[in-house]
């Protein structure tokens, strides 16, 4: 488990979201899955609701305007950054765009991002909002990992704006390195296999945690989701991929050790 009251490091996942047309549906399923509270959500261009476990902030849940338009349905991943304006023009400079520039928001400063291959994520300036109090938890944020096409680019792109190391992790079935701050492993690029159907664009995934993969997977079930990938022994933990009710994709896993 990790608390956190402080601002993340610079280019530590610091919140996930999900905008979504439904929001009382969306509050349902994840609530029912995860046992998340939400806050009454503020009405506008809008509602967004902040989900929380005994008190603490894991996620957020949005309501898309009439004329907005997400790019896909995904949870998004926030890095966090110590001047928004500062990375975006990084970002810029390494072959990336912005789709929504710097904006201050409730809670600080945000702005939404593609990578040369198209992937999208957040950037997050903390201000009274620092982003998830906890992670590494049963029903909050656990890992965020971007997987792409073109590995060696993607990998480049990302040190280059966020000053990552990387370690190998490259096996006979997987390409991949973690990304490290300080040594520390705070996020990973793997390459998308090449079985993996063209029309998946390189993306972001969130894995969530759970304490029983297996019992996750059925209650989701239960719940409307469906799996795309079945529960799966795996180095770090027992793992699944579930898809949510409006085709946003996510993993959940058990890690071992938890």
């Amino acid at each position: 488990m990790s608390r956190n009251t402080g601002a993340w490091p610079e280019g530590t996942p610091a919140w996930v979201d999900l905008m979504v047309t439904d929001l009382s549906q969306a509050q349902d399923f994840y609530g029912g899955l995860f046992a998340w509270d939400f806050n009454e959500a503020s009405r506008g261009t809008g509602g967004y609701a902040i989900a929380s476990v005994d008190g603490d902030a894991v996620a957020g849940v949005g309501e898309l305007s009439a004329e907005a338009a997400a790019p896909s349905a995904s949870w998004t991943t926030y890095l966090a950054v110590n001047n928004a304006d500062v990375t975006a023009a990084k970002i810029r400079a390494a072959g990336g765009r912005l789709s929504v520039d710097p904006v201050d928001v409730p809670g600080g400063r945000m702005a939404i991002a593609h990578d040369p291959g198209g992937a999208y994520f957040g950037l997050w300036q903390s201000g009274s909002r620092t982003g998830a109090t906890v992670v590494r938890e049963p029903s909050t944020v656990c890992w965020n990992e971007m997987l792409t096409r073109d590995f060696p680019a993607t990998t480049t792109f990302y040190t280059t704006v966020f000053g990552y190391t990387t370690s190998d992790m490259t096996d006979e079935d997987f390409v991949y390195c973690s990304l490290e701050l300080e040594g520390t492993p705070v996020s990973g690029i793997g390459k998308l296999p090449a079985g993996v159907p063209a029309e998946i664009p390189a993306h972001w995934m969130t894995y969530f945690a759970c304490a029983d993969t297996d019992a996750t997977v059925d209650r989701a079930i239960g719940l409307g989701a469906l799996v795309l990938n079945e529960p799966v022994d795996a180095g770090f933990g027992r793992l699944a991929v579930l898809e949510g009710p409006e085709g946003e994709v996510f993993s959940v896993v058990t890690m071992h050790g938890q």
